[in-house]
């Protein structure tokens, strides 16, 4: 099962229905910086090959043969082509690191990474692990995915129940960056932390990406820095707690998510969820949907709802425009002028939303109203079916809102 995700997630994940607000990229598990003895040659190396156990070592190495645990190396085996070039400002090092390091990497055939040598002698690599220390830098993503792909693929080796990701900036994002900043909002690090937590519970917990509905109890956060723009900065995640179905899906839980910059924690956040099937969700919210038959609601600014009227009695369609709707009946302005009288006429009713679909029933006109403005008419529903009900209150609740003041009518 491939658990680690290169590059942005997928929306569906973080539960987005456009790919441009999702802000986590490169998810995975988190790669254990130390490893005992007995579990690297009882669980690991014995069930690698030979030249996984080469590039391994290559990855963790003992302080001496008597050392008791493997330590993950700071130093990363491969760079970008251009991060040591002396001529280039800023980044992670100095110029003058950047020249210490270019005499000890050596540059691809193309120049487009740097390698470290197999062969570094003991004083290059305390060279390289004073510069590294306290840079922020760290061995590539690329290499981490690699290697907890190596480790997730063994069969007795038990990974860490630990994730990690990137932030994704998007700085150009209309809403969190909708004037100029210098450092990343707090609102758009809450909502990204939310979505790492959320694609954690579908990859490594298990939850399908349907049939399954999230509920969030608690979400706390506290803020021990700012956040810049020009450096990266990445999730860390863990359950503080954790309770598994039978199936063996995370059922409910507390998360932990640390949100570092130059390894520095600058966020923290605690988030506690559940998810539970849809069909219990819809059974626990359908006795609390049904809005009171006094409300009324109009729909929100930005969307037109087309209602379309079939007059029974001079047997043609009448094109208005909803104005207000409540679960008794709704309001219209009629679209064009010069009609009849239509009070204590009948008709069939057919109102298209967006997001809930048509909704078919059968209305009653109370009255009509003739202005300067144009003309309206209030209708009662008479016969509306169990599923066209379910449809226009679910179109209530999502495409509408209540009407503070209204006109008192008969409705």
């Amino acid at each position: 099962m491939r658990l680690f995700f290169f590059g942005p997630l997928d929306r569906s994940f973080v539960h987005k229905q456009k790919q441009e607000n999702v802000f986590v990229k490169d998810l995975r598990r988190s790669i254990p910086k130390l490893l005992d003895k007995a579990t690297v040659e009882q669980m690991i190396l014995p069930d690698l090959e030979d030249s996984l156990k080469i590039t391994f070592k290559e990855y963790y190495s003992q302080d001496n043969s008597e050392g008791e645990n493997y330590h993950l190396d700071k130093i990363p085996r491969i760079l970008p082509g251009n991060l040591l070039d002396p001529t280039a400002g800023g980044g992670y090092f100095s110029q003058e690191q950047k020249v210490r390091m270019g005499k000890i990497y050596i540059p691809s055939p193309n120049k487009d990474y740097q390698e470290l040598p197999a062969d570094i002698s003991p004083e290059d690599r305390q060279t390289l692990e004073g510069i590294f220390q306290g840079s922020g830098f760290s061995i590539s993503i690329k290499e981490q995915i690699f290697i907890s792909n190596l480790l997730e693929a063994l069969p007795r080796f038990v990974p860490l129940e630990e994730f990690t990701a990137g932030f994704l900036v998007r700085a150009d994002h209309k809403f969190f960056f909708e004037h100029p900043n210098e450092h990343l909002p707090g609102l758009k690090i809450l909502e990204a932390g939310r979505q790492f937590s959320t694609a954690c519970w579908h990859i490594f917990g298990q939850v399908p990406l349907t049939g399954y509905q999230f509920i969030l109890n608690e979400f706390n956060s506290t803020f021990h820095d700012y956040v810049e723009l020009h450096y990266p900065s990445e999730f860390t995640g863990r359950m503080i707690s954790l309770e598994k179905g039978r199936d063996g899906i995370w059922s409910s839980g507390v998360m932990e998510v640390i949100l570092s910059q130059r390894g520095t924690p600058r966020v923290t956040m605690t988030m506690k969820a559940r998810v539970i099937p849809s069909r219990i969700f819809h059974r626990m919210r359908s006795s609390t949907t049904e809005p009171p038959s006094s409300h009324r609601f109009e729909p929100n600014p930005g969307i037109r709802v087309k209602a379309i009227l079939w007059d029974l009695e001079s047997e043609r369609y009448i094109s208005t425009e909803l104005l207000d709707i409540s679960s008794l009946g709704f309001r219209v302005k009629l679209l064009e002028e010069g009609h009849p009288d239509l009070s204590g006429r009948l008709m069939e009713v057919m109102l298209h939303f967006d997001d809930s679909g048509i909704i078919r029933a059968n209305a009653l006109c109370l009255w009509m109203e003739r202005k300067s403005v144009g003309e309206s008419c209030g209708f009662e529903f008479k016969s509306v079916r169990d599923a066209d009900r379910k449809n226009l209150i679910a179109a209530i609740r999502t495409s509408c809102l209540l009407r503070e003041e209204r006109k008192i009518t008969n409705l």
